[in-house]
């Protein structure tokens, strides 16, 4: 594996057997006829659930980075709003008395830093409201899945597995276990699937509030036949939310709760349940990116209203907002934005995966 060669493909797909071995025996195959190997270690190499952590892992990883995106994402939103800030307050860290959602008000507040002025005095609609409530659910996701990577990537999983010797006995052990079972993994990863579909609805909701200027107070074009833009044109962001429920409907979709599927393939019966973490990782990449989608499609809605009511962004912010435009440039005369926005949500993911 260290050769410098092209590494084996392992299907996602079709992945049904009791453990890891459908995927493990070809990734393996290859690299075990290189060696003489000795009793037991061929079957080392396709038992255990390496594969489960792998997969949590690899989701742990990029859901903190889509958090990140997210914060960025949220606070553009509300200054474009123009949210009142006291939903957002330091004081609520200690009131409302969780770290995650306390991480979720500060992730929020450094992106705030010098907003804007002439906000709304009175409170902003529910969805803007909750934000902190649910990226706090989102860093709480995020805890659940690095936990779950970080027993599971040092789990001594082998089936049989042999235990070195002690007083009690002086040859050692191989017992048979059920460590090819990862059962933390996929409650994990469907926990960041939930969480991605609840900001996909947030992204939603956002994005139709702004365009709807009775409850954005921005100008509003989107009920008049004419779609939202400069006044002197009239593009078309007012069909984005149709894309965003779109995204939507297929993240709730992927997020429905994985259950242990059984199974008597094996003919003999005892292979009658099988594992479950390529399902859940399958499904929680599918929202990820779903939601990649809806919180691009909100970001460039909110860069339209600054662009439109002629404010810049918080400082924080405005690096962002330039790269959005280099995507999306501010809509003026009427366009075709399906590429562009395709594009940007594209961006978006590589800043989830990219080194």
């Amino acid at each position: 594996m260290l050769d410098g060669g092209p590494m084996p493909m392992v299907p996602a797909s079709g992945q049904g057997g009791a453990g890891e071995v459908l995927a493990l025996y070809p990734l393996f195959a290859e690299l075990s006829t290189r060696f003489d190997l000795e009793v037991k270690e061929r079957g080392s190499l396709i038992n255990g659930s390496p594969c489960a952590a792998a997969l949590v892992a690899d989701a742990a990883l990029a859901a903190r980075r889509r958090i990140r995106i997210a914060h960025k994402v949220f606070a553009l939103s509300i200054e474009a709003f123009r949210a009142p800030l006291e939903h957002y307050d330091a004081a609520l860290d200690a009131l409302w008395g969780d770290e995650h959602e306390a991480a979720a008000l500060q992730g929020l507040r450094q992106f705030l830093v010098e907003a804007g002025d002439g906000r709304r005095n009175y409170q902003a609609p529910v969805s803007y409201r909750i934000v902190p409530r649910v990226l706090g659910q989102a860093h709480r996701a995020l805890s659940s899945a690095e936990r779950a990577a970080d027993v599971s990537l040092a789990s001594i999983s082998d089936n049989p597995v042999y235990i070195p010797p002690d007083d009690a006995h002086p040859l050692g052990r191989c017992i048979s276990t059920g460590g090819y079972h990862n059962a933390m993994a996929t409650p994990a990863l469907d926990g960041l699937a939930a969480i991605w579909a609840d900001i996909c609805l947030l992204c939603d909701r956002h994005a139709s509030k702004l365009l709807n200027g009775k409850v954005s107070l921005l100008p509003d074009l989107l009920m008049t036949g004419r779609h939202w833009a400069d006044s002197d044109g009239h593009g078309n962001v007012g069909y984005v939310p149709m894309a965003i429920t779109g995204y939507l409907e297929q993240a709730k979709l992927a997020a429905q709760r994985t259950f242990i599927p059984g199974t008597e393939s094996a003919g003999a019966g005892q292979d009658d349940v099988a594992t479950t973490a390529f399902f859940a990782w399958t499904k929680e990449a599918t929202a990820g990116r779903c939601v990649d989608a809806a919180m691009a499609m909100l970001a460039m809605i909110a860069s339209q209203a600054l662009h439109v009511t002629e404010r810049a962004a918080p400082p924080a912010l405005q690096s962002f907002v330039d790269e959005i435009r280099d995507v999306v440039p501010p809509v003026g005369a009427d366009r075709v934005l399906g590429p562009e926005l395709a594009k940007l949500a594209e961006w978006f993911t590589r800043q989830v995966f990219e080194t």
